[in-house]
């Protein structure tokens, strides 16, 4: 794979982990993988499901959700388009998939994400969304 990990917090409810251009939360009952930039998580699917296997854990389900990508050509497979995707989460027997495509306006998007008028830089507002949501906190002494 082509990322690090950057950090991590952790409690009894959830580890979180920030990768270089992802994030990865592992949950009790479920994992999230938000994958950005040009990592290759899709690819830790197969993996993933195997080790589930062995440990006797079994998939309930799968939901999938896809934005627009800024620099489409330079994304490496299977990322390479939504159906190239899906179809690899097939192969991967991902079974009871669900599958959301998301058009985003990236006006509208930024709307979203920050509040009108708001010109801070993405550091600042990831710095101040920290404070806000106290999950700065979580864990004071981060394995990394």
């Amino acid at each position: 794979m082509q990322y690090n990990v950057v950090s991590v917090v952790g409690n009894r409810y959830l580890d979180a982990y920030a990768l270089s251009e992802s994030s990865l939360f592992v949950y009790p009952t479920k994992m999230i993988i938000k994958a950005c930039g040009t990592t290759q998580l899709l690819k830790s699917i197969p993996p993933l499901l195997f080790h589930a296997c062995q440990l006797g854990l079994v998939l309930c389900r799968c939901r999938y959700t896809r934005g627009n990508f800024i620099f489409p050509k330079l994304q490496p497979f299977p990322r390479t388009n939504f159906r190239e995707e899906v179809m690899y989460l097939e192969h991967a027997k991902v079974t009871d998939i669900e599958v959301c495509m998301t058009e985003h306006d990236h006006v509208l998007a930024y709307k979203f994400y920050r509040h009108p008028g708001d010109n801070n830089s993405s550091d600042v507002a990831g710095k101040e969304t920290t404070e806000l949501t106290g999950i700065g906190n979580i864990n004071s002494h981060p394995l990394v």
